[in-house]
């Protein structure tokens, strides 16, 4: 049995049997694991939360323009529609400027 994975009849009687998980799978050597640290997790982290917003300003835009097609006379929704836009915009423009930042960022602290 290859020397990751520790299992005998004693740690199976007393329930401590154990496996490192990423030689088992072959990926002990990763760029990741090689490379933790404290602002790669971070930029992971925002990225992770800049794609979350990016779905939803996505999501935003797709009920503003439901909301201009069914609008038709109905002022109210006509206005609702608007500044649906205009804040879809905005956070648009934040999740394409944060991104980019993220990405310069990487950039520069890998060289």
């Amino acid at each position: 049995m290859p020397n990751w994975i520790n299992v005998d009849k004693d740690c199976l009687m007393k329930g401590t049997c154990s496996m490192e998980v990423y030689k088992t799978l072959g990926i002990e050597n990763t760029e990741w694991q090689k490379n933790k640290s404290g602002v790669t997790f971070m930029s992971d982290v925002v990225s992770g939360l800049t794609f979350f917003i990016w779905t939803i300003v996505f999501i935003s835009l797709l009920v503003s323009w439901l909301m201009l097609i069914f609008a038709g006379s109905d002022e109210k929704l006509a206005e609702k529609w608007k500044s649906g836009i205009k804040y879809s915009a905005i956070w648009l423009f934040l999740v394409v400027a944060s991104y980019s930042i993220i990405k310069f960022i990487q950039y520069f602290m890998k060289g």
